[in-house]
C-alpha cells in the first residue's frame, strides 16, 4: 500500500485482484457455452433461435472481449503487470485449448498442439494485446477519478493498441484472409507431411 498526494493505492489480496475477475468472465463463458449448445435440444425453433443468439453473443463477448474487463479490473485492484497479462489471457487460452482438444479425436497430440498457431487464435491474441493497451488507459482513468496522480494516456499503451489492431488486421486481410491460413498449412506440411 502506498500513498501519493492524498491518494492511497490499496493492493488487494491475490484472489480479489486476479482470481475474482478471471472467475467472473470464466463463469460467463461456461454459462453461455452451456446455454448456446443446450438450446439445440429445444423443440420450439423460435425459442432456440432467441436463446442461441443471446448465449452465442455472450459466449463470443466473454472470449473475445473478456480480457479487457479482466485486465482493467485487475489493474485497478493493484495487480502487477505480469498478473494482469496472465489473468487477461486465461479465458482465451482455455478456449484455444478446448479447440485443440477437439482435434485429439482425429489427430496425434503433437499435430493438435500446432493448431494453437491457427489464424483465429492469432487474431484473438492480437486483439487481446490491443485490449491490454486500452485497459491500461481505462484503469488509469478510473484511478485518476479516484484521485491518483497518473497520466491517463501515454505513448506505450496507445502503441500497444495500434500494434495489436494492426497485426490482427494485416494478418487476416492479406490475400483476402487466406495468406495466414496458407502459411499455417504449409508449416504443417513441412513439419508433419500431411494436411490438417
Amino acid at each position: 500500500m502506498g500513498r501519493t498526494e492524498g491518494f492511497t493505492l490499496v493492493r488487494r489480496g491475490f484472489f480479489p485482484r486476479v482470481v475474482s475477475p478471471v472467475l467472473s468472465v470464466l463463469a460467463l463463458t461456461v454459462v453461455s457455452y452451456v446455454g448456446y449448445f443446450g438450446a439445440r435440444n429445444l423443440a420450439d425453433p423460435q425459442l432456440h433461435d432467441v436463446l442461441a443468439a443471446v448465449f452465442g453473443t455472450m459466449y463470443f463477448v466473454s472470449i473475445a472481449l473478456g480480457g479487457l474487463y479482466v485486465f482493467t479490473l485487475a489493474f485497478v485492484r493493484g495487480a502487477s503487470f505480469p498478473e494482469r497479462v496472465i489473468a487477461a489471457s486465461v479465458v482465451p487460452f482455455l478456449w484455444m485449448t478446448k479447440e485443440v482438444l477437439v482435434l485429439t479425436e482425429s489427430h496425434p497430440i503433437v499435430q493438435c498442439l500446432y493448431w494453437y498457431l491457427n489464424p483465429l487464435n492469432a487474431l484473438l491474441l492480437s486483439q487481446l494485446v490491443a485490449q491490454m493497451g486500452l485497459a491500461t488507459i481505462l484503469a488509469r482513468l478510473v484511478m485518476k477519478r479516484r484521485g491518483a496522480p497518473v497520466r491517463v494516456v501515454t505513448p506505450i499503451p496507445v502503441a500497444v493498441v495500434i500494434l495489436g489492431l494492426a497485426f490482427g488486421i494485416i494478418t487476416n486481410t492479406a490475400g483476402n484472409g487466406e495468406a495466414i491460413y496458407v502459411a499455417l498449412l504449409e508449416g504443417f506440411r513441412i513439419l508433419f507431411g500431411a494436411g490438417l
